[in-house]
């Protein structure tokens, strides 16, 4: 009875985990999603409808009145030049402005 307890004395049991199996497999892994990553097709093709619509031609000259800090007021009429007015030429402008376009 003494030499089995001195067995187990000496014998001392070792938790060790041999990682290189999971390593080996983590590396299989690895490369079969790094081949197969590429060939996968991840978009659908879908047919758009088609539109008869035309682009809306937009000939309207634009009024843009600005008022700066100070209380100046200016008038831009289509591509022409910001002009500084006052409060009764800017009325008589945008009016004949609106007299020439009524679609304005």
């Amino acid at each position: 009875m003494q030499h089995s307890y001195r067995n187990r004395k000496r014998r001392k049991l070792k938790a060790e985990i041999n990682v290189v199996p999971y390593i080996d497999v983590m590396l299989v892994l690895l490369i079969i999603f790094m081949v197969t990553a590429p060939l996968m097709n991840l978009g659908v093709d879908i047919e758009l409808p088609k539109s008869n619509a035309t682009a809306i031609q937009n000939d309207k000259e634009p009024v843009v009145v600005s008022v700066d800090k100070d209380g100046a007021l200016f008038l831009t009429i289509g591509a022409s030049t910001r002009e500084p007015v006052d409060e009764e030429t800017l009325v008589n402008k945008v009016s004949a402005f609106v007299r020439q376009n009524p679609q304005v």
